[in-house]
C-alpha cells in the first residue's frame, strides 16, 4: 500500500499568502476570538480596521496565513484543526487554488514534479510568490498537465502564448516547496525527494516526456543534459538518482552519468552533467513505461526500430 506523507501544511506556506476557511467555521473562530479579547484588541492584533472584522467573520475578506495563525493562537486552536477548514489559497497575486491541507503525496503531484524537471519549466518570481510556466508538445500532453493540476490544486493552468501553460503563484510556490526544482536548483545539485519513490512510475512517465530528455537519432539514444554551476559531484548525484529510479521499475541504463565540457561562443568552457540512455532493450522498456507526449513517444518508437 502506498504511503501518502503530509508534505505541506499551513505553517510551511509563505506568511503573506491569503487563505479562506469554510464560512461556518470562519464565523465561529472569529466570534470566539472577539469574545476572548474584544473586537478592538483583535483588530490591533491582526492589523486590520475594526470595521473590517464583520467581513472577515463572514468570509468575504480573506486573511493572510500569519493573521489566521494569530487567531489560532488567541483561541488556543491547534494548527491541525485550523488547516482542515482551509478551502482556498492565494498568493500575493493570481487566482486562488483549492487545496486540502496537509497536502499529501499523490500520482498527480509526482507527475507535476516530473514535469518541473524536464518539461521546459520556468519559475518566475512575482511579489514573493512563484509563477510556474510549463511547455507542452501536443494536445494529449496539455490535457495530462491540466488534469494533474486540477487534481492537486483544483485549478486549470492558464494558456499563455504558444504551447505554454501558466499556474498561479500559489500553486507554483507550493510545488517548489514540496520538491519542484528551479533551474538554479538543478544546476547546483538537486536531489529527488524521497516521497517520489512511492510514485516513481508516475514521476518517470512525466519526467521522460519532457524536453530536457532529448532524442538523439544519430546516437540512437535519449540524452539528459544539465548545466553545472556548482560542484559537479552534486549534479552527477541527481543523475544517479534518476538511473536508480529507472532501475527500480525494471529499466536498466548501462551508461554511467558523466561530465562533458563544451566551448561557449565567448570562448569560455561550460560543464554539463550528462546521462545517455541507449540500447534496444532499454529503449523498449522506456517505451513500455509510457509517455504523456505523443510526439516524444513516436520519436522513441523510431529509435527502438533503428536499434533493433
Amino acid at each position: 500500500m502506498k504511503r501518502a506523507p503530509s508534505l505541506l501544511s499551513i505553517t510551511n506556506l509563505p506568511s503573506n499568502y491569503f487563505i479562506w476557511l469554510r464560512e461556518d467555521y470562519c464565523s465561529a473562530i472569529v466570534s470566539r476570538a472577539i469574545n476572548l479579547i474584544g473586537a478592538s484588541r483583535l483588530s490591533k492584533e491582526l492589523g486590520v480596521p475594526l470595521k473590517a472584522l464583520a467581513n472577515i467573520k463572514d468570509g468575504r475578506k480573506p486573511l493572510s496565513v500569519s493573521q489566521w495563525l494569530k487567531i489560532a493562537e488567541i483561541t488556543h486552536t491547534p494548527v491541525s484543526v485550523l488547516e482542515k477548514q482551509v478551502i482556498r489559497i492565494r498568493g500575493c497575486k493570481g487566482r486562488p487554488v483549492s487545496l486540502k491541507l496537509p497536502l499529501k503525496a499523490s500520482s498527480s503531484l509526482a507527475s507535476l514534479i516530473g514535469y518541473s524537471i524536464t518539461n521546459s519549466i520556468s519559475f518566475h518570481r512575482r511579489g514573493g510568490g512563484v509563477v510556474l510556466v510549463m511547455h507542452y508538445d501536443d494536445e494529449y500532453q496539455k490535457r495530462h498537465i491540466k488534469l494533474a493540476s486540477l487534481q492537486v490544486f483544483g485549478v486549470e493552468p492558464r494558456e499563455n502564448l504558444s504551447n505554454y501553460l501558466v499556474l498561479p503563484s500559489a500553486a507554483g510556490t507550493i510545488l517548489n516547496k514540496v520538491g519542484a526544482p528551479t533551474k538554479e536548483d538543478l544546476r547546483k545539485g538537486y536531489r529527488i525527494p524521497s516521497w517520489i519513490w512511492d510514485w516513481r512510475k508516475d514521476f518517470l512517465i512525466s519526467f521522460q516526456s519532457g524536453r530536457r530528455m532529448r532524442v538523439v537519432p544519430s546516437r540512437r539514444s535519449l540524452k539528459l543534459s544539465l548545466r553545472v554551476d556548482s560542484e559537479e559531484d552534486r549534479v552527477l548525484g541527481f543523475l544517479w538518482d534518476v538511473k536508480n529510479l529507472y532501475l527500480s521499475v525494471g529499466v536498466e541504463i548501462r551508461a554511467e552519468p558523466r561530465i562533458e565540457v563544451k566551448e561557449a561562443p565567448n570562448g569560455s568552457e561550460i560543464e554539463y552533467a550528462v546521462l545517455e540512455i541507449g540500447g534496444y532493450r532499454t529503449l523498449l522498456s522506456i517505451l513500455e513505461l509510457g509517455f504523456t507526449s505523443k510526439k516524444k513517444s513516436l520519436m522513441v518508437e523510431k529509435l527502438v526500430c533503428s536499434a533493433s
